[in-house]
């Protein structure tokens, strides 16, 4: 079944509000935190689940506002069925460039 670039956009932007949600409350401390590191962790999230992002150090990091360590941690994730993967090295990088950025 297709469905128009409307319906694509709706949906994209409620898997979004959703994962957001999802964001601010177990790390509540983003809502003033700055666009950047809003999107970075909700790009992280969108991409590796909120139950990885709620069990990881990263959230610790980001807990803490300790955004130097959150970039270092957001940098590991790079891996998918056991192998390094070039394009989670690229998301990674552009991640914690945006965690290090108010």
């Amino acid at each position: 079944m297709a469905i128009t670039e409307q319906q694509a956009d709706d949906l994209l932007k409620w898997d979004v509000s959703k994962c957001l949600s999802q964001v601010f409350t177990v790390s509540p401390i983003l809502i003033h935190a700055g666009e950047n590191r809003i999107s970075a962790i909700g790009d992280f999230v969108f991409n590796f689940g909120i139950g990885r992002y709620r069990a990881s150090a990263l959230r610790k990091c980001v807990d803490a506002e300790d955004w130097v360590t959150a970039s270092h941690e957001i940098r590991k994730w790079v891996f998918a069925g056991g192998k390094k993967l070039n394009g989670l090295v690229l998301r990674g990088e552009v991640e914690a460039e945006l965690l290090l950025k108010n």
